[in-house]
């Protein structure tokens, strides 16, 4: 009988597979237990104490109450979102993220101790398109240049709001450039000349909580698209407050305390869409004030309230194309006695109101003598101008021209059809205040020459007997 097999050749077979098993599980034990103990030690590097991460993109690096006084040198720099939370840091020197090129996002919340952002501190910066400051209350100023050189490629928002800021130095975002929008929300703060000069190209610029703003804040700056100042304590708004703001789509100013709008303050204004006056609370308006602005398209002026007197027709003129001047709350007395009276501004009448002091009552049911007043000839009513085929391209623009100031003042209405060829301007019958008022002048004129008629008659015939 043949055998198969050597018992004991096959127990020697099988005793040295094992060997060879139990050593190649060794090895990959070890080896495995070399990689998890290298994936730790790069973990602890990719991620700082204190710190959460992500690796999925956009890669974040959130750091939260963390005593550093700058960013650690040794930190990874591959983040394209940066949150810096509660951080006893007191500055952010020149260049603080230098290392940090593909940040996209920097948010810097609660630092209570920062009070100072040096020149260049987010210089070359390219990628960057949002940047907030928020809640870092012991930033007071911002100083020149703390923004400037960032360089992004992309547009830029900027937003600095409830903080403890106080004032904005000049230049503070010199050649800042490409911005979607800047903000600035605080509680009041200051606008130093030249605050927000040589900015260029920002789409929305919104300051809320300005308690000052100075002559020459804008110098330099253009190619805003919009500008927003809300709910603010201005104590005037200065001749040239808005010099050299130019190619401006639209000015707002609304829901703020303005003690003075000074004669010129809108002067230096160049190329602008249009300007906006609404729901503010005025202490006056100086007569002059909306002249000086250069190429201006329309001037809107509705929902405020105006505590002292319109004291002559020039708080009203104006060289804008167009002017709005509705619902708002005037001081009714003996001195818009101009107003009232003058047959030119009828429409305003209809359209704007007394204050408490008249119970609400629309201008057009004030009666100066029955307030005690003395009564005083009303201005000159404008003359009658013909209209010719030359002044329908630009209606608005002869028009001006053509007529004297308060003329100027009287209320466009955009909607209001093209007069045809050699036809006499006449406001439309629900412009006029009263009806028949026409014909009681005309009847009062006629008694008065016959009077007169009478009188004569009479004085050459007692004269001859």
């Amino acid at each position: 009988m043949v055998k198969f097999y050597n018992k004991n050749y096959f127990n020697k077979y099988f005793l040295q597979l094992n060997y060879f098993l139990i050593i190649l599980f060794i090895n990959y034990n070890n080896s495995s237990i070399q990689e998890n103990s290298e994936n730790v030690q790069i973990k602890g590097e990719w991620c700082p104490d204190g710190c959460s991460c992500t690796t999925e993109s956009p890669t974040t690096l959130d750091c939260s109450g963390l005593d550093l006084d700058t960013i650690p040198p040794t930190w990874p720099s591959h983040f394209e979102i940066f949150y810096i939370r509660n951080w006893t840091i007191n500055s952010l020197e020149k260049q603080a993220f230098r290392r940090f090129q593909h940040l996209v996002e920097i948010y810097i919340f609660d630092c209570q101790r920062l009070d100072l952002i040096e020149r260049n501190a987010f210089k070359q910066l390219r990628k960057l398109r949002v940047l907030v400051l928020k809640g870092n209350k012991g930033l007071r100023e911002l100083y020149k240049t703390a923004f400037s050189g960032i360089g992004n490629e992309h547009p830029l928002s900027i937003k600095i709001m409830d903080n403890a800021l106080e004032r904005v130095r000049a230049f503070a975002f010199k050649n800042v450039e490409n911005l979607r929008e800047l903000i600035i929300e605080e509680r009041c703060f200051e606008l130093e000349t030249n605050s927000l000069a040589t900015i260029t190209r920002v789409d929305f610029l919104t300051l809320k909580g300005v308690c000052s703003l100075e002559v020459g804040v804008f110098l330099n700056s253009s190619r805003l698209h919009q500008v927003i100042i809300v709910d603010s304590a201005l104590s005037q708004l200065p001749k040239d407050g808005f010099a050299e703001l130019s190619h401006l789509n639209q000015l707002q100013i609304r829901e703020s305390r303005i003690g003075r709008i000074s004669e010129g303050a809108l002067s230096g204004l160049f190329t602008v869409g249009s300007v906006h006056f609404q729901s503010n609370q005025i202490g006056r308006l100086v007569p002059g004030w909306a002249l000086g602005a250069e190429n201006l398209g329309s001037l809107v002026f509705t929902y405020n309230t105006i505590r002292e007197p319109l004291s002559s027709p020039d708080c009203l003129h104006h060289e804008a194309q167009r002017f709005l001047f509705t619902e708002n709350t005037l001081y009714c007395s003996c001195e818009i006695q101009w107003l009232v009276n003058s047959p030119a501004e009828e429409q305003w009448l209809s359209e704007n109101y007394c204050g408490r002091e008249q119970a609400f009552k629309a201008l057009l049911y004030y009666s100066p003598a029955s307030a005690g007043c003395r009564w005083v000839l009303p201005p000159p009513s404008p003359p009658t101008f013909l209209i010719t085929s030359t002044t329908l391209s630009t209606p608005n623009q002869t028009f001006n021209q053509q007529s004297p100031p308060m003329h100027n003042l009287r209320h466009q209405n955009p909607s209001q059809k093209e007069f045809e060829d050699n036809e006499l301007f006449e406001p439309p019958s629900h412009q006029r205040r009263h009806s028949g008022k026409n014909a009681g002048v005309k009847r009062g004129e006629f008694c008065d020459k016959l009077i007169f008629i009478l009188f004569f008659i009479f004085f050459i015939i007692f004269w001859v007997n």
